[in-house]
């Protein structure tokens, strides 16, 4: 799986760049960049890579189009207008809500909000997601917020 951090009062998202295959219980790789766009909008999603490229493929799709299968489930963060949000896909629905503090998502994110709640940065946070989750793993990258957007940050 993965762990995506938010760190509200620092405006940073980290990630981890795991994937694997729970189902076979094996990592897939640990250099996979998290960072999906939909439009000009940067999105960063957790749950099956099927259903991360499917949900793609779809929103590209030119209205009107079909509707979005129920069995996509997914769990993302995205920026608009300088904003974070957090979002859910499921039930063949998309809902987001603006963020107003720190949040995790992912297979790690309980100890991502746990070290965030003992004055972890949020790259500290996914860090410290790796040596718990056995399904985060593989380098951390960092993206700076503001109100102009975003952008990528070096280690």
């Amino acid at each position: 799986m993965t762990v995506i951090v938010y760190h509200h009062e620092e405006q940073v998202i980290a990630t981890d760049s795991r994937t694997s295959e729970r189902s076979e219980n094996m990592v897939v790789t640990d250099s996979a960049e998290k960072l999906s766009f939909i439009g000009p909008l940067p999105y960063w999603f957790t749950g099956s890579t099927l259903h991360i490229n499917a949900y793609l493929i779809w929103s590209a799709t030119e209205k009107p189009r079909e509707p979005l299968p129920d069995s996509i489930q997914l769990e993302f963060l995205t920026i608009h207008n300088g904003q974070v949000y957090y979002g859910k896909v499921e039930k063949g629905n998309a809902l987001a809500e603006p963020l107003q503090h720190s949040y995790a998502i992912g297979s790690g994110k309980q100890w991502a909000i746990a070290a965030m709640d003992h004055s972890a940065t949020a790259f500290e946070a996914a860090k410290y997601a790796k040596t718990k989750d056995t399904l985060c793993g593989g380098q951390i990258h960092i993206y700076s917020v503001s109100g102009h957007g975003w952008k990528r940050r070096k280690q």
